[in-house]
């Protein structure tokens, strides 16, 4: 619901900016390190960004997002273990962490795993294969949605999409990204890991409908092209309008 909130505000700063404060200040106080994060995205997105939003809205969210995130930087490095001065290293211990949550029924061993593979495991699975249950066949059958609906992200041109896009796109992609690839380190559990996705899936969501729709955009006005170019070749008269 935070990640909801703060970014239907970030649509729309100017008119929705209380609405926006509140799905920051939800996000931080449940999960302060994925508030870290959100801002980091939110500063690239509107830095990298010309399309839909003015300069003054830019220098605005921008200046924002770094000062949130220099508030905040502290108290996430005390919520992962380390404290000011010490290095990050071997405190956060995913290794450990892996290992232990692989134990449980649903746990696959991901200690071995290369990063696309444990970013394959968090997003996708499990799928029919590998379901631990029923619970987990019922999970199968949203986890090929997913499957399928990210192959038709990548195959219909999505990656072009999101360097063309406008801040959200750049905004929500980078935030899905970049939190789906933290979670995907200790996601050793499968039912830990289907709760956790919750928590981002619904931003790749918005940057595949968001393309599906400009891409539908753009049908209907080669149609209503096409359809002028009939008339004027139909009704002489037409090209002197």
């Amino acid at each position: 619901m935070g990640i909801g909130l703060y970014f239907y505000g970030v649509n729309r700063v100017s008119e929705r900016w209380l609405v926006l404060l509140l799905g920051g200040l939800i996000v931080y106080h449940v999960r302060p390190h994925v508030m870290f994060v959100i801002l980091v995205a939110t500063a690239i997105g509107f830095t990298f960004s010309s399309k839909g939003v003015g300069w003054a809205t830019k220098l605005l969210v921008i200046s924002l997002s770094v000062g949130a995130f220099i508030y905040i930087y502290q108290d996430v490095m005390n919520f992962v273990g380390i404290e000011q001065g010490e290095e990050l290293t071997e405190g956060m211990e995913f290794d450990q962490r892996a290992e232990s949550l692989s134990r449980a029924t649903s746990g696959v061993d991901i200690s071995n795993y290369s990063l696309p593979l444990k970013l394959f495991t968090f997003l996708y699975r499990p799928l029919f294969f590998d379901s631990p249950g029923i619970l987990g066949l019922v999970v199968s059958f949203e986890n090929v949605f997913l499957l399928f609906i990210s192959l038709y992200f990548i195959f219909k041109g999505g990656l072009l999409y999101i360097v063309r896009g406008n801040f959200m796109v750049k905004t929500t992609f980078i935030s899905f990204f970049t939190v789906s690839l933290a979670l995907a380190q200790v996601s050793g559990n499968l039912g830990l890991a289907i709760r956790q996705k919750s928590q981002v899936m619904l931003l790749f969501l918005y940057v595949i409908i968001s393309l599906m729709d400009a891409q539908k955009l753009k049908r209907y006005r080669e149609r209503m092209a096409n359809k002028k170019r009939v008339l004027r070749k139909r009704i002489p008269y037409l090209n002197n309008a």
